[in-house]
């Protein structure tokens, strides 16, 4: 018996929102740095009405922080920021901003930055980032690592590194229910598996603007209902003038749908200059917001029409900086009255139908949830008993110290083992599909002879879905439902491997 697990689509949406005001739209606090000549300390406002608070007096501590290797914990209340050389690992009250601990990060890499690109897990109760080391040909080899906050243990994730992943501070981003991490690399976006470390790939980042002389994608932001990627595309204006300040540029936001869509334009105008420091972003997903930090001022950015709403700025004259690594928290108090967000993620699993299969979710250790039904039972340890095909779900949530609640949603479909599937079909070897995945309206290689019916249909019921007379290259019909098929010669009984078909 194989358990193949293929996440194929995380399905992000908003299961229920309660009590979601006008006003209650507004929630939430902006935390960060205050950046001072004696050191770090900690500040916070409400967005609206903004209302700056300095948190701590005095320095959290000494100066020399990386832009943007910052990420906040909502749940717990802990903003974690890394500083100095060699690297720290701070963690400080994101309410009070008092400080819990630093530590030295442990360096099991011989590491030349042994810390950077920190995100924060929530689903697991657990802090990722990047070390980079240089080979011995002078590429940067950037492995994923986890480290622990309260003493500064690292373990290294990466089997192999991301071998010439040029990289930037803060240029990062976790989905921590579907377990991926992003990191934009100069002109490269790269993907790793959150758990196992593993590099799942990389994409070059396009030219969105013919017409720029130069350009590039900073300022990485997750949207984690959305299942997308957002980030700033600076380009260098039309009037660049090669004799003044090296900060000439434009900005603008940009998005990619996950996994596969295309970075595209959201804002059609220019939203400002450039100035911004590396990573000095975050997202607000329950409104729609996006923060980033240019010439010592927030600008906060509609994500649906890529419009600049506002700026935020500060009339304290104290620091160099009062928006140092600034992060949104988004379960702050006051918290969204009731609010439930659910994240599903589809999840395949190959079964032969007879052995014993109990699936256990994989959405972290920090979720309190259950099993509902499904093709089976729930156990008693935590897992799902399968007893038959079809879908089941597991519900689970985690409750942030002041109230404030996520719930995730992780749907399963358990579908019949390939070798299984394929082991009484005789005549001709079984088609080797492609792309698989795939999605409605693609245009599938059977890889056989063009003088052969073939029909598709649905694997666990049989039901035929479309039928063509003949064909190597076939169009999925373009209103396909996501699940799993099977194209089926009806002469020969010629199958196919099962055929995944996304959302």
């Amino acid at each position: 018996m194989n358990r193949w697990i293929a996440r194929i689509s995380a399905g992000l949406g908003i299961i229920s929102v309660l009590a979601f005001s006008t006003a209650a739209a507004q929630t939430g606090t902006l935390v960060a740095l205050r950046h001072t000549t004696a050191g770090l300390s900690m500040t916070h406002t409400s967005v609206a009405p903004f209302n700056l608070d300095v948190l701590t007096s005095g320095p959290i501590s000494a100066d020399g922080y990386p832009s943007g290797v910052a990420d906040i914990d909502c749940f717990g209340e802990r903003f974690f920021y890394v500083r100095g050389l060699p690297q720290r690992l701070v963690t400080a009250d994101a309410v009070t901003g008092e400080l819990i601990s630093q530590v030295l990060v442990d360096n099991p890499l011989d590491a030349d930055v042994r810390l950077s690109n920190i995100a924060y897990d929530w689903t697991d109760d657990r802090l990722i980032g990047t070390a980079a080391t240089t080979s011995a040909l002078g590429n940067t080899n950037l492995h994923l690592v986890e480290v622990d906050p309260a003493t500064g243990a690292v373990e290294v994730l990466s089997n192999a590194p991301a071998t010439g992943a040029e990289h930037g501070s803060g240029n990062c981003d976790l989905d921590a229910a579907g377990n991926r991490y992003y990191l934009l690399g100069v002109d490269r976006l790269f993907t790793w598996d959150a758990l196992s470390g593993e590099l799942l790939g990389w994409t070059f980042v396009p030219d969105l603007d013919s017409t720029a002389s130069g350009q590039t994608l900073t300022h990485l932001a997750h949207h984690p209902l959305e299942n997308a990627l957002y980030a700033l595309h600076k380009r260098e204006p039309d009037s660049f003038d090669p004799n003044g300040p090296w900060f000439q540029s434009e900005l603008r936001l940009a998005r990619k749908s996950l996994p596969d869509g295309e970075w595209e334009f959201v804002s059609g105008e220019v939203l400002s200059a450039d100035g911004i420091q590396s990573g000095q972003c975050d997202i607000d997903p329950f409104n729609n917001r996006y923060y980033y930090v240019q010439d010592g001022k927030v600008r906060v950015v509609d994500t649906v029409s890529g419009n600049l709403l506002f700026t935020l700025n500060s009339s304290s004259t104290g620091g160099i900086s009062e928006w140092a690594n600034v992060q949104f928290h988004d379960l702050s108090t006051p918290a969204p009255t009731t609010t439930s967000i659910a994240v599903a993620d589809t999840v395949w699993l190959e079964w032969d139908g007879s052995s014993t299969l109990n699936a256990a979710h994989g959405m972290g250790d920090m979720l309190d949830g259950a099993w509902s039904e499904g093709p089976g039972f729930a156990a008693g340890d935590g897992t799902f008993s399968v007893s038959g095909y079809g879908g089941m779900d597991w519900t689970g949530s985690r409750v942030g110290e002041n109230g404030g609640i996520v719930t995730v949603v992780q749907h399963y479909e358990v579908i019949p083992e390939m070798t299984q599937h394929l082991a009484d079909v005789g005549g001709p070897a079984p088609l080797v599909l492609s792309p698989n995945p795939c999605r409605a309206g693609d245009l599938i290689d059977l890889g056989t002879g063009i003088e052969e019916p073939w029909q598709l249909r649905a694997l666990t019921t049989g039901q035929v879905m479309a039928t063509w007379p003949r064909g190597q290259l076939i169009s999925l019909p373009i209103n396909l439902a996501p699940g799993a098929y099977v194209f089926v010669n009806p002469l020969t009984g010629q199958k196919s491997a099962p055929l995944i078909v996304a959302d």
